[in-house]
């Protein structure tokens, strides 16, 4: 403190005692303020709510050092509802006494000194309605001087409980609630008037209900001797434990999600899959990923270390040495689980056979490729029943998932797909985005082999040309022809990755200065628009030369009067023909004619130039709006289609974005459509994720550095799990730990 400054006429030295914010502090400890207390003593009879609420105003300042002040005060605490008459009575009197009484009698508070060996004493009991407590140290000439009081309100569903229940629900409130005041205590002792507390705390698995095994195990985390107390001499927590609550005072719900906290420090049970980012240039024999589960490795030590102190207990009957007795108990409870059988450990299993204890990581390791690669490749639920029935291990169940999750032949022949969610395209122009694509179709006898379609996002207006050639010279011809020289350059192309994208159609789009769009292989949805139309118009051709009588091999005589069929199709999502979006009219069929249907109202013979422009001019004065609308509805349709299409696949879709140097798989869509796929793999790999686009897709490469020749979408990939069990970890971990310690003698004592 050297340097300090302070304001002298702040400042107290050498006082034998000091008010501090209302509390006499003197060698006694900390005692209510003298000034207050004579007036509380010099008080006169209340007369009226206000004096009522003045007087317990400055009593509750002193609270600290009353017990069980919410009782005493309940009856002038009525005086005060709105719905009751103020009657000044011998119960409010005696209250009024009872409240100077305790004030002036109030013992001083002594802080506790955490530095001192002296026990601190956590005096608990518990009713329906309240827990009570107080929390005292034992001075040097051995009196019991208190710290604080205090107690916890019981809810309704609280007070229900039973007594035994209440009794360990209390105990379980009070250590809470006043940890911030024991932790760190030398010595704590916790007194209760309920000897079957002990039993509830020593054999806590013989509990049935999950509440009170949760209880337990937050008593548990604090370190105390729990000492019985007659109820006779018990009366201070007896007393507070029977208050009502106080006007406003509401119970508070126990929230354990703490316990939970504090639990995951030590141990995550965790089943999901991790990953990993590993350096491309370490050899491939040490490529690994995390375990499956993220088990402590202290915890797996420890319950390795307890087995065997079990199996060296059970062959000598040596007990291990153990801080206090209740650990021993608790050691020897667990031992009697257990029993050795021609030189094994066995795990006692109701009235199933015993199951054999396994604790080398070998042999481990063993028993789960016997279960695993030599019974079939089977699932997890099945090995882990076949080996539940005759092993035990800690962590077994873990251990099996994991080496099920593992196994490359199992990774490589997975069903298991994934979605990446869906980008919504909303355009408001027509031909703001084309999309471009080429459909194979049968011969013809002019040696057409296939159909190239381009189709606008909003409009939906598709343009079609049978191809003798799928090069990039015909489909060069067919966008300049059939795409810009009728509606002009779009803002975006979108096409697949095909050998005929490249060459001249690239050079095309590129002198017109058209951004070019190209999916990854195999990703059919980002080229949707278009491939969708491809069912309708291979459908609609067949149909169409079976209905002329025609051979298929003439399709592509049938295929104009097929594309104009398809223009003039009202959409369901729209409610408009891409005809009538892109002419801004309905067109006019020779039914229209022949049947005079409204379409034909207004036009006549010998209708002059103007009168045709006029009609014209009022057919063409709708098409912005309708347009506009289209473009709203087609914007809400897709999102809807996207919510849709979450919802149904919420279990597939891909959220993960792999970083560099992780391991993946590649799902082998090139063999989806084969007809001799069953017999091979379903995923190639494992791969190393070289970076990720822009667009989200990713370079991949061999373990050998050799790069995959073509990007891969999200949805192809899946994340390659190493195996790596936990428990040839912790192997590794003790044998490392004993490595560098020397050793040390045993542990172990004869038992008495």
């Amino acid at each position: 403190m050297a340097g300090a400054t302070f304001a002298s006429n702040k400042a107290q030295i050498c006082l034998p005692e000091v008010l501090i914010v209302g509390q006499l502090c003197n060698a006694q400890g900390r005692e209510p303020d003298r000034a207050k207390v004579s007036k509380v003593l010099d008080w006169p009879p209340l007369t009226n709510p206000t004096e009522v609420r003045r007087f317990l105003g400055l009593c509750g300042t002193m609270r600290v050092w009353i017990p069980n002040y919410s009782s005493l005060v309940k009856p002038l605490s009525e005086l005060y509802h709105k719905d009751k008459e103020f009657i000044w009575d011998e119960r409010r009197q005696t209250a009024f006494d009872q409240i100077k009484q305790a004030i002036t009698s109030a013992p001083a508070l002594m802080p506790i000194d955490y530095q001192s060996n002296r026990p601190v004493i956590l005096s608990v009991d518990s009713s329906q309605e309240a827990v009570g407590m107080i929390l005292s140290q034992i001075d040097d000439r051995g009196r019991k001087r208190p710290a604080r009081f205090g107690s916890i309100p019981m809810s309704e569903r609280e007070s229900r409980y039973s007594q035994p229940k209440l009794e360990l629900f209390g105990l379980y409130r009070a250590l809470r609630h006043w940890r911030l005041f024991i932790i760190g205590v030398k010595r704590l002792i916790v007194e209760v008037d309920a000897k079957y507390i002990k039993g509830m705390l020593n054999d806590p698995d013989l509990q049935p209900n999950a509440a009170i095994n949760r209880w337990i195990q937050g008593i548990l985390l604090f370190t105390f001797e729990l000492v019985h107390v007659p109820a006779k001499n018990h009366k201070g927590p007896d007393a507070l434990s029977r208050r009502t609550l106080a006007e406003g005072e509401k119970a508070v719900s126990d929230d354990d999600s703490w316990l939970d906290g504090i639990a995951l420090l030590t141990f995550f049970p965790s089943l999901k899959t991790t990953k990993n980012p590993i350096d491309p240039d370490r050899p491939t024999t040490n490529l690994q990923v995390p375990i499956t589960s993220s088990l402590s490795f202290a915890t797996r030590i420890a319950q390795e270390e307890m087995l065997k102190d079990i199996e060296h207990f059970l062959r000598t009957l040596e007990t291990p040495r153990f801080p206090d007795l209740q650990k021993k108990r608790r050691f020897l409870a667990k031992a009697t689980d257990f029993i050795v059988k021609e030189e094994k450990l066995f795990k006692r299993n109701g009235n199933r056979p015993p199951l054999l204890v396994i604790f080398t990581p070998e042999r481990k390791l063993s028993i789960l490729r016997q279960a695993h690669e030599e019974l079939g490749h089977r699932g997890f639920q099945a090995v882990y029943e076949i080996l539940r029935h005759r092993f035990f291990w800690p962590h077994m169940r873990a251990d099996v998932h994991h080496h099920v999750q593992s196994c490359h032949e199992c990774q490589v022949r997975s069903l298991k797909r994934t979605e990446i969610p869906l980008t919504i395209s909303t355009p408001i122009k027509l031909f703001s985005k084309i999309y471009v694509d080429i459909m194979h179709m049968p011969t013809s006898i002019d040696k057409k082999v296939c159909i190239v379609a381009a189709r606008d996002d909003l409009s939906g207006v598709c343009e079609v040309k049978a191809l003798s050639n799928k090069t990039a010279e015909e489909l060069r011809v067919f966008f300049w022809e059939q795409i810009y020289c009728r509606y002009g350059a779009p803002e975006h192309v979108i096409t697949d990755n095909g050998s005929e994208i490249k060459g001249v159609f690239k050079v095309l789009l590129k002198r017109l200065g058209i951004p070019h769009i190209k999916i990854t292989p195999y990703n059919h949805h980002a080229n949707g628009v278009v491939e969708r139309g491809h069912f309708t118009i291979r459908e609609s051709l067949v149909k169409a030369c079976q209905t002329a009588g025609i051979p298929i091999n003439r399709w592509p005589e049938k295929l104009a009067e097929v594309a104009f069929a398809d223009r003039i199709t009202i959409s369901r999502t729209t409610g408009f023909s891409p005809y009538q979006l892109l002419h801004g009219t309905d067109p006019l069929l020779p039914l229209d004619l022949a049947e005079a249907t409204f379409l034909v109202e207004g036009f006549h013979a010998g209708m002059s130039h103007s009168e045709l422009v006029a009609l014209r001019t009022r057919q063409l004065s709708k098409h912005p709006d309708d347009v506009a609308r289209a473009a709203r509805i087609l914007k809400k349709a897709r999102f809807e289609s996207k919510e849709q299409f979450e919802k149904r696949f919420i279990h597939r879709l891909s959220r993960d974005t792999y970083e560099k140097g992780e391991i993946v798989l590649v799902r082998n869509t090139q063999i989806e459509m084969s007809h001799n796929r069953k017999h091979k793999v379903r995923y190639l790999g494992p791969f190393i994720v070289v970076s990720r686009s822009q667009n989200g897709y990713y370079w991949v490469k061999e373990m050998d550095g050799a790069l995959y020749k073509h990007k891969i979408a999200p949805s192809r990939l899946l994340p390659y799990i190493t195996r790596r069990h936990a428990f040839m970890k912790e192997n590794a971990e003790r044998h490392s730990s004993e490595s560098g310690s020397d050793d040390t003698d045993s542990s172990y004592s004869d038992s008495n």
